[in-house]
Order: structure tokens, then sequence, then C-alpha cells
């Protein structure tokens, strides 16, 4: 079904959900539902689940909303944080929470929007390491290392310079003796009940629209974001895997040579691909555990955009 061809009268305690993969048309279907929901203009206001989104570095290669979007309904928690002072998932839940009361005491609806899996599961699940009683103790220099050797399993889970990360679970550890791969998430959203819009594309569509949106990255001046990018946000964002920056940085490093640009594009479009499967099979799996935790709470609704046009070129 079309995206534009959402419609639905929420509950008044809801909480929508429109979440999906890269390049999935998230975005254009969040402001049209903030705008047209319940039938009044402008009754939605949107709640930003892009990690990388929530940082002020990085706009033209995250797909930032841009200022018209910004301009027609109310938008929160995009571009609120520099490389100095990252937001981590349970800082991003509490700051979450907060807009979800802001929003709801003006009688308007909270649109959360987004496709990162772990800051979104966040929304629903508390994490792990929040699911055990634990104190922080004595843990300042523990590296990945360490906490592979008390529990290889959640080590394998954890970026090895994720140190917030590494150092809660091993903390887990220190203070009770269990590996915190063996505490389970739970259920607690920050929402009692909504709607959640599954945005799945195929894989071609996908395709299609990440080659289209690369394309306009570098019409908007792709490259000269990153030239101009100091080296700490540069570093912050190769680091957390904003896609794009360390494949340019790398060929302003190698000469710019714009005979490479075609090989550049596709090499980013490559990257992207592979996270769109990445994405989607996760976001798929935490549909299906939130449908399960709480039947009926949430009202699932799997959508798909538009297809390709048979005119249009794809890339398999």
């Amino acid at each position: 079904m079309p995206l534009n061809n959402i419609s639905f009268v929420p509950e008044a305690n809801d909480v929508i959900f429109i979440i999906g993969p890269t390049a999935s048309g998230k975005t254009k279907a969040a402001i049209d539902i903030a705008i047209k929901v319940e039938g009044k203009p402008c009754s939605g206001e949107i709640i930003n689940a892009d990690m990388a989104q929530l940082y002020n570095f990085a706009k033209i290669g995250t797909a930032m909303p841009t200022q018209d979007d910004f301009n027609k309904v109310p938008h929160h928690l995009f571009a609120i944080a520099g490389s100095q002072k990252p937001i981590n998932a349970s800082d991003y839940r509490k700051l979450v929470e907060k807009k979800i009361t802001e929003i709801k005491s003006r009688n308007k609806i909270p649109v959360i929007v987004g496709g990162a899996g772990f800051y979104l599961k966040g929304l629903f699940f508390k994490l792990r390491e929040e699911s055990c009683d634990w104190n922080s103790g004595d843990v300042e220099h523990i590296t990945w290392n360490d906490l592979n050797k008390i529990d290889p399993q959640r080590a394998s889970e954890i970026h090895p310079n994720d140190n917030y990360r590494i150092k809660r679970a091993y903390a887990i550890w220190k203070a009770t003796g269990v590996q915190p791969s063996k505490c389970k998430p739970k259920f607690d959203p920050v929402a009692h009940g909504g709607t959640v819009f599954l945005i799945s594309p195929e894989k071609t569509t996908a395709a299609h629209n990440i080659k289209k949106r690369a394309r306009e990255m570098f019409d908007l001046g792709f490259i000269d974001e990153v030239k101009n990018m100091s080296p700490e946000d540069l570093g912050f964002g190769i680091e957390k895997g904003f896609i794009g920056y360390e494949e340019i940085s790398k060929w302003i490093d190698a000469g710019e040579n714009k005979n490479k640009l075609p090989e550049l594009t596709d090499e980013i479009c490559l990257r992207t691909i592979q996270y769109f499967k990445q994405q989607n099979t996760f976001i798929k799996n935490l549909v299906k555990k939130i449908d399960e935790s709480a039947p009926g709470n949430f009202d699932i609704k799997v959508k798909r955009p538009e297809e390709v046009q048979p005119d249009e070129p794809k890339i398999i």
C-alpha cells in the first residue's frame, strides 16, 4: 500500500511509532501522519529515533529532515548533541519519555520515527544491563577484553569502543555474580499502547531509493560536509558507523580523484544496502517481540512504499 494512503484515528493516549530500515520513506510518512492525524492540522509532533540524527555535525549524510520539513510540523530530538557529549540508549529513552509527556500536555500525538534498532528497542524493553540489579563499583579501567573473559557472549554483542556498555555489563557481574548475557530485557514500553507502522520496502525498491538518495546527498554537498568536519566529529561519526563519512574521508585523503566519484558512490550505496538488510531483519524481529509481549496493546501495521516503476533503474 502506498504510504500516502495511510489514514487512521488514534486513541487519545496513543503514541505512534513509524519504524523501518534506511531509505524506506519514514520521514515523509511521519510528516504526513503528524499533519493529518485525526483530520486536524498539525495534531502530531515528531520525535527522532535515528541515532545519527541526534548529532548536530552530520546532517546531509544522515538524511536529516530539511528546514522545510521542520517548518511543516514540530520536530524534537534532532541535532541536539555534539560528539563530545554522546547520547547513549538509556539517556535517549529518558529524553523521549520527557518529550512524550510534553507533547501530550499540549493535546498532541507523539509520532516517533526512525530505524536505530538498539535505541528503538530501548523504548519498548529495558536495556539488558538495567534488567538486573547492579552498582557501578570500581570498573573505571575495565576493557572489552576484561568483559570477554567473564562473558564472551555479551562481549560479542558490544563494540570494543563502547566503554559505557562494557562497564555497565561488567558491573553487573561484579555486583551480582550473574553474567550480563543471562539478564533478559524486560518489556517496559514508554507508552502503554499505540500504533506501530512498520515501513518495509522490497529489496529492489530500497536499493533504488538508496541510489537516488546518495546522488541527492552529493548534490547537497556531502563531500563539503565531510571536509568541514572537525577531526573529533569525523572520528566520532566513523566510530559510530555513520555511513559515507569514512568512505568520503578516504577519497579526500587519496587526492579527490573525480574520476573515482562513481566508484565512491557505489561503495557508499553497497554499504547502505548491507545496512538496510541488517536493519530490516532486526526491526521485523523487534516488532514481533513487541506483539508477543503485549498482544493487543500495540496495533501493528505493515506498510510497503510504492514499488519502483519498470523504467526506473534498479540495483540488485
